[in-house]
């Protein structure tokens, strides 16, 4: 039986896509029947689905989206023939139902309006993952105005931070509405003069704005020497700085966890500790959700014990692209993955001494903590570890 051939590009995308959601649920072998499903790789289905849906809307195609739609259909050629069809005629002199658009607004821009950030990109899965996934982790809301097109974040300080990052990496356009919203900022908060310091044997936090007590007192806990590795880990994600004495007294009595609390990233070498020895550092830290990211799920197994030992007070939870084995009997979690999950984590431990994806950079980039538990790292992240050394935790500490 001769195999099917598409007549136009938009065709074949669509039954592509139909294709991709006729796949059985997870754990299920039943398939729909008559319908040979289609298993892309999970980077492309984002794409995948947002090019249908804007054919269905009969919206006509850019050139841009011509070339990543041809990529897309002919990427799984071999598949396409277990499903009856050849699609070796798809290419950019395959027609297209709809003339494409030419005349297209592919500016990047950042501006400020009515307390949000408005990010304005052209369609581009890469940096719409970015954005999507910093939303389930932002502390501030991120939403999307699908009649402007235009993603929006809550101008809090966080989101704001994280927007100065995005936008200068992918190379915005800043607008003056959005400098003016940075400047405001600034001067609004000298993070300078904001210091956590021990003070007659109570831990106090010096000049801090009543926002950031109460984003503290409910997200963390009393600022109290109890909750003292909590506080003090905090200094990353809320800029204050930290007095000579306290980062003197972390040295003193939390020498094997000094870099962690101190550091937004840290290297612990796997030829000087045990996966045992981390974790029972890790266990000091008390936090909430610990993601421990291993690309070799073969190692699953040891490290579930590892922990199970180490770290008792905590669920453990393992996923891999197949399966996911649940054991919840606490309020803390440790994640056991060799993918990208959308968990809010305090701490991600990577095996991998690289990093790779732009998912995953902005994975690890919301996370409060980052160590990589590995033989070496990339050069990239060891520039990383040095800007973190020289920076509020060790540079402005004897500033006041």
């Amino acid at each position: 039986m001769p195999l099917k051939t598409f007549d136009t590009l938009e065709q074949s995308l669509l039954e592509l896509q139909a294709r991709i959601a006729a796949r059985p649920p997870v754990g299920c072998s039943q398939k729909v029947p008559g319908i040979e499903p289609i298993h892309p790789a999970r980077y492309d289905t984002a794409a995948i689905s947002g090019i249908a849906k804007q054919i269905s809307q009969k919206l006509a195609l850019t050139d841009k989206q011509q070339v990543l739609a041809v990529k897309l259909v002919t990427k799984y050629h071999r598949q396409w023939k277990k499903a009856g069809y050849d699609v070796s005629n798809i290419n950019l002199n395959t027609p297209t139902q709809m003339p494409l658009r030419t005349i297209v607004d592919r500016a990047h821009s950042v501006s400020a309006e009515d307390g949000w950030i408005n990010l304005k990109f052209p369609y581009k899965p890469r940096l719409i993952g970015m954005v999507a996934s910093y939303a389930n982790n932002s502390r501030g809301r991120v939403t999307y105005d699908e009649k402007t097109k235009i993603w929006k974040l809550k101008a809090t300080a966080s989101n704001l931070k994280w927007a100065d990052i995005f936008v200068k990496d992918h190379k915005f356009e800043i607008t003056d509405s959005y400098k003016k919203l940075v400047k405001r900022m600034e001067d609004g908060y000298d993070y300078k003069n904001i210091q956590l310091d021990i003070v007659d044997g109570e831990l106090v936090l010096r000049d801090a704005p009543e926002t950031m007590l109460e984003w503290i007192h409910v997200n963390i806990g009393e600022i109290h020497m109890s909750n003292f590795i909590k506080v003090a880990s905090a200094s990353n994600i809320l800029a204050f700085t930290l007095s000579n004495d306290l980062v003197d007294y972390v040295y003193q009595t939390h020498r094997d966890i000094a870099d962690i609390i101190l550091m937004r990233r840290s290297f612990v070498s796997s030829d000087h500790n045990t996966m045992s020895d981390l974790l029972q550092k890790i266990n000091q830290l008390e936090y909430k959700n610990v993601v421990i990211y291993m690309p070799a799920p073969s190692l699953f197994r040891e490290v579930t014990a590892s922990i199970a030992h180490r770290m008792p007070g905590y669920s453990i939870v393992t996923t891999s692209s197949n399966d996911a084995t649940y054991n919840f009997n606490s309020n803390k979690t440790v994640y056991i993955t060799s993918r990208v999950i959308a968990v809010p984590a305090d701490l991600i431990v990577s095996t991998a001494g690289f990093m790779a994806g732009p998912s995953r950079r902005n994975w690890f980039n919301t996370a409060t903590k980052n160590i990589y538990y590995c033989q070496d790292i990339d050069n990239k992240i060891k520039k990383q570890l040095k800007k973190d050394e020289s920076n509020i935790s060790y540079k402005r500490r004897n500033e006041r």
